[in-house]
């Protein structure tokens, strides 16, 4: 069993025990549908929000002490916060439960067990509570139980909109702040929140003035000082609160147990009658039960049994459960094109369909001219370049998943214009626009930025270029022209292999300086990445993609990623640049302002790291993948105190050029890592890739992994199959084939494969 700082995995119950609730920093979870989201620490405090319209997020709960469970034993006065832990003395016993859609916080104190799951419906605006509440002691227990939230009511700002009170259609509070539509203030038709439970409630508040005290702390709030609440109704509060007082008898080794419900509603019938569907008997338990069984069936898409148990776990359950959220919410704070295009990227494989929709739903949010939007919900209009690079490689994951060559023909809109086309039409309009708006050099121009966010003022004045744009145009127009080959578009094909070939004369003539590629050209022309530069003279991502995209292959190749391992390892991975700058550069942008091995400059960016255990791969470099991946997964010893939850991979981890808190991981979840590590695992160094035409196996394992077994699900057939070291033969069903490619089989059919590398 692999066991990290803050706890370890029961594999079985596909379940992360936090048995560390003081670890080195809160660790996060998400439980999520399409429409809503819940982000919660260990302890299960966090907030929450809805997707009420197009591009418009509702907040539902947040702020301190946004989801507090309370105890109190009524004769002795005694009480204690079951899930957080406010005080120096720790509980008798405090875990956390992680699962993909839901969370347990146990707490013990007293004799008393409380176990706090929470998890949010598949469709509606709601948080979904459970309260079990066991007398483990040896004599019966007079308890009031409270439970307390704090619902984000003023979403305009201006709390003369919101009153608060008991609602006794609702058996609940229910929040109204119906506002006035002035200009430039959003208005939500969900102007109501309410919080309601399947106990009978005793008493109530609905100021934190009355619970906690307004010079006091959650750790001893005042209400805990009192016989009940004081069944108040507010308005004009600087913070709203929910908290309801419920009494509970218990005999010795009694449980009880009640339901929560945090919602929002557009009138107060409608928040009732939700808050009666969703506090049914049973539903919580539906939900968890249908959430698991959702799960499950993602899971059995790809099975990995590797020996490395935890590179197992990543893959079998916890990396589809982050790239699922990602293809949901991006980057939770904002959907970006190019970050759901790479999780649909690596998603395809659990749910062709889905990818369908969101392909369609990225493709809507380009522009006529082939560009794309940065980021939609909310939007962000700045001029990044890169969006149409992304595109090839989910369209072609799609259709080698599905087989669905129609798929091109279906007719999608350009953004917020008259004007649509074709998937095809997209792509062509995409590849048009990275091969026609170029610089000087002939390289893709920088705009406001590529894949690196923060590289983000070399091209703001209209000269700057990019050479990793360049790159991934390359690759990009590669991938394009497979494409057009599938649908029997051959002499189209070549035209933009052409286009291609060009590009990649243009990249090796003003791209390269003495033994690597640079990151571009600013708008006065200088270099970024190059060894004249002040600060990053070698960056990782250039390298990597030139592997990736053919540019540099074979000696060539090997001698460039040769010089990423001399000049961007470290002991847990391999920095983005190297050396970080030291100095802001106003021509260059913010990246020359972070600190020493902070973000893009000079931290292990793990989405670049990712790049790198690709491109190892394709050189046939197993060893160095396998090595580089096991160097930025948290079962690196150097990264035990690094803080990263071990169910999730993380954005980053601080760089060694940073001098007060190197290792570090400060952004896990939000990031492209999970995708592409998923990726790097399953296709490229395991192999295993889905072709148009059948199941292409071209595994590069160390010897470590000899004899690896995975189970395969794919086109509705499910491929057993067994990776050994060795010559490079296949058996398919017992009979050796010629070639790396397994047939297309039969949906619902079973077949044994074995593959010598």
């Amino acid at each position: 069993m692999v066991k990290f700082e803050s706890g370890y995995f029961d594999r079985e119950n596909r379940k992360y025990i936090i048995n560390n609730m003081t670890p080195t920093r809160p660790l996060v979870n998400f439980i999520w549908s399409e429409e809503f989201m819940m982000t919660l620490d260990h302890f299960g405090c966090g907030s929450s929000f809805g997707k009420v319209a197009y591009s418009t997020r509702r907040p539902l709960i947040g702020g301190e002490g946004a989801r507090l469970i309370y105890v109190k034993d009524r004769k002795s006065g005694d009480y204690f916060c079951a899930n957080g832990l406010y005080t120096a003395k720790p509980h008798d016993f405090h875990e956390s439960h992680i699962v993909p859609g839901g969370q347990t916080v146990i707490g013990e104190e007293m004799g008393i067990r409380v176990s706090f799951s929470l998890t949010a419906p598949m469709k509606g605006y709601a948080e979904l509570w459970k309260v079990e509440i066991e007398n483990r002691s040896d004599a019966e227990r007079e308890l009031s139980v409270y439970a307390h939230a704090c619902l984000q009511a003023d979403y305009s700002g201006h709390r003369s909109y919101t009153c608060a009170d008991w609602n006794e259609a609702l058996g609940g509070v229910l929040y109204s702040h119906e506002i006035y539509p002035e200009p430039g203030v959003t208005f939500y038709e969900h102007g109501h929140l309410y919080f309601g439970s399947s106990y009978p409630v005793n008493s109530y508040t609905t100021s934190q003035d009355k619970f906690k005290g307004l010079y006091r702390t959650f750790a001893e709030p005042v209400a805990m000082e009192w016989d009940a609440l004081p069944n108040n109704g507010s308005s004009y509060n600087d913070c709203n609160t929910t908290a309801v007082e419920q009494r509970v008898t218990l005999f010795s080794g009694e449980k009880k147990v009640i339901y929560y419900v945090a919602g929002m509603a557009k009138s107060p019938e409608e928040a009732c009658n939700a808050a009666r569907d969703y506090l049914k008997e049973g539903l919580f338990e539906q939900t968890m039960e249908q959430r698991t069984a959702i799960a499950r069936e993602t899971e059995k898409v790809f099975m990995l049994e590797s020996g490395n148990e935890y590179m197992d776990d990543l893959v079998n359950t916890w990396l589809k459960n982050q790239v699922d959220l990602g293809k949901t919410w991006a980057r939770v704070y904002g959907c970006g094109f190019r970050d759901v295009m790479q999780d649909v990227a690596a998603f395809g494989s659990m749910d062709p369909p889905m990818a369908r929709k969101k392909i369609l739903l990225c493709l809507s949010h380009q522009f006529p001219n082939g560009n794309t939007i940065r980021m939609f919900e909310p939007m962000m209009r700045v001029d990044y370049r890169d969006g149409a690079a992304w595109i090839p490689e989910t369209v072609s994951v799609y259709l080698n998943e599905s087989g669905d060559l129609d798929f091109l023909n279906v007719e999608c809109p350009y953004f917020e214009c008259d004007e649509s086309g074709t998937v095809l039409d997209h792509l062509r309009r995409g590849m048009t626009f990275l091969t026609t708006v170029v610089g000087e050099h002939g390289l893709c121009l920088w705009g406001a930025g590529d894949w690196n966010d923060s590289t983000n003022a070399a091209g703001l004045r209209g000269r700057g270029e990019s050479v990793w744009l360049s790159i991934a145009a390359v690759k990009a127009l590669k991938t394009f022209a497979k494409i057009l080959n599938q649908a029997n578009l051959d002499e189209e094909a070549q035209k933009w292999l052409a286009e291609a070939e060009k590009l990649t004369e243009k990249i090796n003539a003003y791209g390269w300086d003495r033994d690597h590629y640079i990151h571009g050209y600013n708008d006065d022309r200088k270099k970024v990445g190059a060894y004249e530069s002040a600060g990053a003279k070698f960056y990782l991502n250039m390298q990597s993609w030139a592997v990736l995209a053919d540019i540099a292959t074979g000696e060539a190749g090997h001698k460039l990623m040769d010089r990423v391992e001399e000049e961007l390892k470290c002991a847990y991975g391999y920095v983005q640049c190297a050396p970080s700058y030291t100095k802001g550069d106003i021509t260059i942008g913010r990246t020359t302002y972070f600190l020493p091995g902070c973000v893009e400059n000079g931290a292990v960016y793990n989405h670049g790291v990712t790049f790198k255990i690709a491109a190892d791969c394709h050189l046939g470099r197993g060893d160095l993948a396998y090595a580089t991946i096991r160097s930025i997964m948290a079962d690196n010893p150097e990264l035990y105190h690094c803080g990263v939850e071990p169910y999730a991979v993380t954005n980053m981890y601080i760089g060694p050029e940073n001098i007060y808190c190197p290792k570090f991981a400060p952004c896990s979840w939000i990031t492209g890592t999970a995708g592409w590590m998923y990726r790097c695992i399953t296709e490229y160094l395991l192999g295993v890739q889905a072709q148009f035409d059948g199941l292409k196996l071209v595994p590069c394992i160390p010897a470590e992994l000899d004899g690896t077994k995975i189970s395969r699900i794919y086109r509705g057939a499910t491929y057993q199959i067994t990776i050994h070291k060795g010559s490079g033969k296949m058996l398919v069903d017992g009979q050796e084939m010629d070639g790396n490619i397994v047939p297309i089989f039969p949906a619902g059919t079973t077949h044994t494969v074995e593959v010598w590398c």
